[in-house]
């Protein structure tokens, strides 16, 4: 059985192979026609994961700078996958992601301070 700390690392290490599976199937739905509806759904597929796996992420964050880590990840992949989502389904959901790429922005200056101050701290 894996420890929390355990699991918590292989979910974070999981998490990028999904998400570009994702965006791969995405970028090939786009530009091969002939296989979109089974990469569309391969792309889908494949959201639904990697948000999930987010969410646990955000939920079991170590520490601050964990956390707002993957806040960051979190809404980069809202936002990411609500394009997709407009792309591949012509859904509305570019406000979406408008949303969430500007509270990531907004973001981003406490998480590099954060990380700066967590730098400085272990030297």
């Amino acid at each position: 059985m894996l420890s929390k700390d355990q699991k918590f690392t292989f979910l974070e290490s999981l998490h990028f192979p999904f998400w570009i599976i994702k965006d791969a199937s995405w970028f090939a739905a786009i530009h091969f026609l002939l296989y979109k509806e089974s990469l569309q759904f391969i792309s889908f597929t494949f959201a639904i994961p990697t948000i999930a796996i987010t969410g646990y992420l955000i939920y079991s964050a170590p520490n601050k700078l964990k956390l707002l880590e993957n806040i960051l990840l979190g809404l980069w992949l809202i936002a990411n996958t609500s394009w997709m989502l407009t792309e591949l389904y012509e859904l509305p959901l570019i406000w979406l992601s408008i949303i969430s790429f500007s509270l990531g922005l907004l973001l981003m200056m406490p998480f590099l301070l954060l990380l700066k101050k967590s730098i400085l701290k272990s030297h």
